[in-house]
């Protein structure tokens, strides 16, 4: 069984919570790690890292303090199993995860690395990449840094394609790229002007630089790494491995076909569970990410029951959906636990799929537990 010990990586960024966040961003920049544990002395304070600092409004860089930026997410411990890991990861949000030992942190374990040990399993390194391939947020050569900016932030991503006129992929910008040069330094704006090579060359520009006026053509990279529809998911991992880079474009013939993240890769992990008795019926159409983490939760509702129902059951979940008009759903999970001797019931709904089903399993759980007490 692989444990967190086994993917730990001991050189991770370390920073303390009173270093400002211009300081912070080019030590992220310096060592090539857009993630940052921070630290009061010896004390686990949270988490700094660019997509973090892309969500905050920020005044001054040179005298915002990392620890009022931080953000919390889960420890791990040496002996977490991969499939802890694996749902840590999918359900915090954050590219590394720290391994703590007697409260002092001994190492990280990145996301990257998990998707890689993942994708490198027998049973799923020749999945086809149509399995993980989900939308990527696409830009126009003629858009805005701004647009780019609030897109980004809308879809969480790191990065965005950008196609010219006939749809086609010819780069790609970057969430890091656009925090460092428009928002770490606002007086200071980097200008990108293309040679007849392609190239780009840079000059500082203070005056006529702006997120609103800076078109993406100028901060895109035009050397980035793609990966094509006939690959396998054990590929893409192995690239974001060597590139260090969490997403990677999908595209056939210049046609951008979405992006793979190292994230969508860590629900794979459900080909490898033994077979349960779940019975799903109607269940909407929805894209792979949101699915997987549907069945996800369903799968851990699961065994949550079995701890406490030690004969044999069924879980039967039934969907149904009610169009309001408009692009609004609402959507209506029903779950029926089946035991020899009791049957239990419960019903939610709500505009959001996932809330619905957690709604649901909630009170079946409840109901469950109380039944297991009377027994």
């Amino acid at each position: 069984m692989v444990v967190a010990s086994d993917l730990m990586e001991k050189d991770f960024l370390k920073i303390e919570k009173d270093s400002v966040l211009s300081q912070t961003i080019g030590k992220m920049v310096s060592s090539k790690k857009p993630v940052a544990l921070v630290f009061d002395n010896d004390v686990l304070a949270g988490l700094i890292s660019i997509k973090i600092i892309a969500r905050k409004t920020i005044s001054n860089p040179a005298e915002t303090k990392i620890g009022s930026l931080a953000e919390t997410m889960p420890l791990l411990e040496e002996t977490t199993p991969l499939e802890e890991i694996a749902d840590l990861l999918f359900s915090s949000d954050s590219r590394v995860l720290p391994v703590v030992k007697n409260k002092f942190v001994i190492g990280v374990v990145s996301l990257v690395s998990v998707a890689k040990q993942i994708a490198s399993m027998p049973a799923i390194k020749k999945i086809p990449l149509s399995r993980v391939i989900k939308n990527a947020v696409i830009l126009n050569e003629t858009d805005s840094v701004g647009k780019a900016l609030a897109l980004m932030r809308e879809k969480n991503a790191l990065s965005a394609a950008v196609v010219d006129k006939n749809s086609k992929l010819v780069g790609v910008v970057s969430l890091e790229e656009i925090v460092k040069k428009f928002l770490l330094f606002p007086k200071e704006k980097y200008h990108a002007s293309k040679s007849s090579t392609g190239s780009t060359s840079g000059a500082i520009n203070p005056e006529k630089d702006s997120m609103a006026s800076t078109l993406v053509r100028n901060e895109m990279s035009e050397n980035f790494v793609s990966i094509g529809p006939n690959d396998t998911v054990l590929k893409a991992a192995t690239l974001m491995a060597s590139g260090n880079a969490s997403e990677i474009i999908a595209e056939e013939n210049s046609m951008v076909l979405g992006i793979v993240s190292a994230k969508s890769i860590l629900p794979l992990l459900q080909v490898l569970k033994p077979g349960k008795n779940i019975q799903i019926a109607k269940m909407p159409v929805v894209d792979e990410i949101d699915k997987a983490e549907i069945l996800g939760f369903i799968d851990k509702v699961y065994d949550k029951i079995s701890r406490f129902v030690p004969e044999e059951f069924s879980l039967h979940v039934h969907f149904k959906t009610h169009e309001k008009g408009g692009a609004r759903k609402k959507h209506v999970v029903h779950l029926k636990l089946l035991m020899p001797k009791k049957t239990i019931v419960s019903k939610a709904f709500d505009w959001k799929l996932l809330t619905a089903v957690k709604d649901a399993a909630n009170i079946l759980e409840r109901e469950t537990i109380a039944f297991a007490k009377r027994k």
